[in-house]
């Protein structure tokens, strides 16, 4: 009985001292990023009508509405101004501004989230920040990169959220996002592990 109690109790301060320490895992590689999660949702805009203008408000894709402070969003099948499709043919484009937040509404609820960011900071100094409704925080992108650059990013939360926000520090600044991943992460194998461990011991118990 008493062993039970304190594996149990073990099981407990290791949540508890994760869920204190890592609130935010943060990925600048795709492969990385989806070796941690496993399998997720996707979107490459592929089914979306391309208007070839920055000048729509919101967008609407299967899973999300992506919408812009600026009203300056587009969906896009042909390069322009060092935005280009990742893969597939089209992309998101958002010619933004700054302080301009640029606004991903999930449909369901979601801890991973990430995407190509094309052509970020190759003109000013600034940068891309995100944060979401289960209050994380990340820089996303920092200026530096060369014409026509990709920025990858990827994020996984210990809590669940259904908005990300991005603000951007950059004047007349134009960017596009692609390769978008969303969903919930399946726990890793060291979770499961505890997770078998404290049913174990319950089954003991009883």
């Amino acid at each position: 009985m008493k062993r039970a109690i304190l594996v149990l109790a073990v099981v407990v301060m290791v949540f508890a001292v994760s869920a204190e320490s890592v609130a935010l895992t943060t990925f600048n590689d795709e492969l990385d990023f989806l070796n941690a999660t496993g399998p997720l949702s996707f979107e490459g805009f592929e089914g979306l009508t391309a208007n070839n203008s920055v000048s729509l408000g919101l967008i609407t894709a299967p899973d999300f509405v992506v919408t812009a402070s600026n009203s300056k969003l587009g969906i896009f099948d042909t390069p322009i101004g060092g935005m280009f499709a990742t893969e597939g043919f089209q992309f998101l484009a958002h010619q933004s501004g700054r302080d301009v937040t640029t606004t991903f509404t999930f449909d369901f609820e979601i801890n991973s989230f990430g995407f190509d960011l094309i052509d970020y900071g190759d003109n000013e100094i600034g940068q891309l920040t995100l944060v979401n409704d289960a209050g994380d925080n990340a820089v996303v992108a920092v200026s530096g990169g060369g014409h026509g650059n990709i920025q990858y990013f990827g994020l996984i939360s210990d809590y669940m959220f259904t908005t990300a926000i991005f603000t951007n520090t950059i004047d007349g600044e134009a960017f596009g996002f692609d390769k978008i991943n969303h969903g919930v992460a399946v726990p890793e194998p060291a979770t499961l592990c505890l997770l078998g461990l404290g049913a174990f011991v319950l089954r003991r118990k009883r």
